[in-house]
């Protein structure tokens, strides 16, 4: 059982981690790494002794899209936030749902301010190293770069992770 259980935690955490990499380096979220969590999911459903509400954790992440739909039409959330926070809502199921979008919330504050006096600080830093190098900052700590929030959903996705049924918690 207990091969079972690191099996769907690595399906889960694996693909969470590498989208939030890749967001905070691309601005984009793989679809690839969606995918994963979505098709994780069903495995995960068959394998969880006592199986799982399936039709709560749909319509957790039938709202999440529905919302997200709203959010992308107003530019205010990218596609790739919209469908991995979906995929995170199917697997946290309506039970932790709330949990997921108030973390997502503190941890999106956490990330900007995080990043926001890295912008400030980082340059200043740099400057007052001796020598000629030019140093060229990531994109993700460049000044007046849109924050990734791959990063904050992603956190929230991992450290709820612990408490998801579907993960043995």
């Amino acid at each position: 059982m207990a091969s079972v259980h690191a099996l769907l935690l690595g399906w889960y955490v694996v693909p969470v981690a590498l989208a939030m990499g890749w967001d905070a380096v691309s601005y984009r979220i793989p679809n690839w790494t969606v995918l994963l969590l979505l098709a994780g999911f069903p495995v995960a459903g068959l394998l969880v002794p006592g199986g799982v509400p399936w039709l709560w954790h749909l319509a957790a992440a039938a709202i999440v899209f529905a919302a997200g739909l709203g959010l992308f039409a107003l530019r205010l959330a990218g596609g790739g936030d919209i469908k991995l926070l979906t995929a995170v809502a199917l697997w946290a199921g309506w039970e932790h749902l709330a949990e997921l979008v108030i973390l997502m919330g503190v941890l999106g504050g956490v990330v900007v301010v995080l990043l926001l006096l890295a912008r400030r600080g980082l340059p200043l830093l740099l400057a007052s190293i001796p020598g000629d190098r030019i140093l060229l900052l990531p994109r993700v700590l460049r000044a007046g770069e849109p924050v990734p929030y791959g990063l904050a959903i992603g956190l929230a996705a991992l450290m709820l992770a612990p408490e998801l049924g579907v993960l043995g918690g």
